[in-house]
């Protein structure tokens, strides 16, 4: 096998590996760059396991790099957690003086819907009082 010709499957089995592991873009540089990485360690790990099969390490490298590229997926489809985006909101808060608008969480990077329900689930607890729009953090 020429090296030209294993080249071209290293980079073909690299390209494979970011389209099986579903990335959440069609172009997407930081799941890319991780798939990448991921596909180095693998294909390494394999070619030092088997003392330099080609096959080997081209499998090795695609099996990780898809198994690392799905679970980044997972990760970044799943979101915040809601007490991850209530700490966002109580330091969002604290930066704006205590008053908060939907609208600064959607710009901190939650979306519209986990906004509303971690805003009313403040105020069902008695953390924050509504007034013309805007939530108040303040002591009692």
């Amino acid at each position: 096998m020429t090296a030209a010709l294993q080249y071209t499957l290293l980079a073909l089995s690299v390209l494979v590996s970011y389209l099986l592991s579903k990335p959440p873009r069609p172009i997407d540089a930081p799941h890319a760059a991780l798939l990448l990485a991921a596909y180095v360690l693998g294909a390494s790990l394999g070619f030092f396991a088997t003392g330099g099969s080609f096959t080997f390490t081209v499998l090795s490298g695609m099996a990780l790099a898809v198994l690392i590229g799905r679970w980044n997926r997972k990760l970044v489809l799943g979101g915040l957690s809601l007490d991850a985006a209530e700490s966002l909101a109580f330091k969002t808060a604290w930066r704006r003086g205590g008053q908060l608008r939907l609208e600064d969480l959607v710009r901190a990077g939650l979306d519209e819907d986990t906004a509303k329900a971690v805003m009313q689930n403040l105020l069902q607890r008695g953390l924050c009082r509504l007034q013309d729009g805007v939530y108040r953090f303040e002591r009692d």
